[in-house]
């Protein structure tokens, strides 16, 4: 994923099987010979620890092709709702453990998104002049909806296609907000100070106000299925402040990228987040 999704914030086929019990892009160039080698590499390193992963998990999956991910989602989702479980897709790459069951976090742990944002904002105030450029946004015309991104950005092939197979997993509780109970959520945790309780408020507040719900993981990626995405200016304005305070990627603090995120948050139906290498 481009560094301009970030920015704009919008964001052989596979036999599918069950386990028994689990903001223009920036341009890419041709691979060089060498760096072809290299993702190579990577992607064998990738598959193996993706076929480990998988034979981990505890909880149900279907394996699905990258292409079909987002519509096997949607059937996973709405089967979720009666049967008890969210459906997640996982691109190759994640290697998190998924515990069998979710860690056990009192209520008094999960601090409220409004608290959360305060202290980010403190935390921030003096090297962005108390976050000035929220204030007054211009208000433009959205560019386009980027939808899920499922790229599969160590292919050597251009242009670059999805994911040969994802798995949609099942996990089994009642909303996309406890996902984090049983797998860990957001930038490695070396490079992140973000409590789980934190976690847990920030996307319930956006769950509640938005209809977000985590829908995606990856290697260093998470995504949001949006279902109501912000209706006024002033609105995105405001949530395109907590994304930035959510996930802070330094060197796109600038007016220009915050007129035209705030733009695209009214239109877009998934929110792309990641971590840094």
């Amino acid at each position: 994923m481009g560094l301009f999704d970030f920015l704009f914030r919008r964001p052989s086929p596979v036999q599918a099987q069950i386990s028994g019990v689990t903001t223009g892009t920036q341009p890419i160039m041709d691979h060089a010979p060498a760096e072809t080698d290299r993702l190579a590499e990577d992607r064998a390193r990738r598959d193996q620890s993706w076929g480990r992963w998988l034979q981990s998990l505890k909880h149900r999956y279907d394996l699905v092709p990258g292409a079909e991910a987002e519509a096997a989602y949607e059937a996973a989702r709405a089967r979720g709702q009666v049967e008890g479980f969210c459906a997640l897709i996982v691109q190759p790459g994640f290697d998190a453990p998924v515990r069998a069951k979710p860690i056990d976090l009192k209520d008094s742990k999960v601090r409220a998104a409004d608290e959360y944002f305060a202290t980010a904002a403190q935390a921030r105030a003096e090297e962005t002049d108390d976050l000035a450029l929220f204030d007054g946004v211009e208000e433009v015309a959205p560019g386009f909806a980027t939808g899920l991104y499922l790229k599969d950005l160590l292919s050597s092939q251009r242009p670059i296609p999805p994911f040969n197979e994802v798995a949609i997993l099942q996990v089994p509780c009642a909303r996309s907000w406890m996902i984090p109970l049983y797998l860990h959520v957001g930038p490695p945790l070396d490079q992140s100070d973000r409590s789980l309780g934190e976690e847990i408020g920030v996307e319930r507040h956006w769950f509640d106000r938005f209809g977000a719900e985590l829908c995606c993981v990856g290697d260093y990626s998470w995504q949001f299925r949006v279902a109501r995405p912000a209706r006024t200016h002033a609105e995105a304005v405001e949530l395109l402040r907590e994304h930035y305070l959510y996930d802070w990627l330094e060197g796109t603090y600038d007016a220009e990228a915050i007129a035209a995120g705030a733009a695209n948050l009214r239109v877009e139906t998934h929110w792309s987040f990641f971590g840094s290498r």
